[in-house]
């Protein structure tokens, strides 16, 4: 029914990065189907939940092109032991699909506590949750073979931060 899925950040009654989520959305629709969302009701119902949001709150919006629903819950930081790599050639998730069983599936013997990379064609791309950074000479690098681009990820490279780049050499990271 909801195939897209965004999750936004709320906290002290704002939900962070709004117009990138909104973006991402009618880049969605346009993609999957080849039209517009209208975005102001989405819009409206986000902020108005925040503002009523006292606590730090991951909020799942699920969508299609017609309807959308908001399903929030309470923020928690992960906290990762061991990182595994995990190769997967066949992987697609250039849209923020509401159906993660294939990123579920590469995680399916690994703990709660541990977290994977995964690798694609022999490139990083992103860890099952989030895209990934290196700490590299001196500053943050971003693998140029992300599953999703990310939020924030777009929103470090758009605002050029002397710490956060792309892999300089434009070639990817290989395993």
């Amino acid at each position: 029914m909801y195939p897209f899925i965004e999750t936004i950040h709320i906290e002290h009654q704002q939900a962070y990065e709004l117009e990138r989520h909104l973006l991402r959305m009618q880049k969605t629709c346009i993609e999957y189907y080849n039209q517009e969302k209208k975005l102001n009701e989405v819009q409206a119902d986000i902020l108005h939940f925040a503002s009523q949001t006292k606590i730090k709150t991951k909020l799942s919006l699920h969508y299609n092109i017609d309807k959308h629903t908001l399903l929030p819950t309470i923020y928690y930081q992960k906290n990762i032991e061991t990182f595994f790599l995990i190769e997967n050639n066949e992987i697609d998730y250039h849209l923020k699909y509401a159906d993660r069983n294939s990123l579920n599936q590469l995680k399916l013997n690994i703990k709660n506590e541990d977290e994977i990379i995964i690798v694609k064609d022999g490139k990083i791309t992103d860890t099952s949750f989030s895209n990934i950074c290196f700490f590299k000479q001196n500053q943050w690098v971003t693998p140029n073979t992300p599953l999703l681009n990310g939020i924030k990820r777009q929103k470090y490279l758009d605002e050029k931060k002397n710490y956060f780049t792309r892999n300089k050499s434009r070639r990817p990271f290989y395993i």
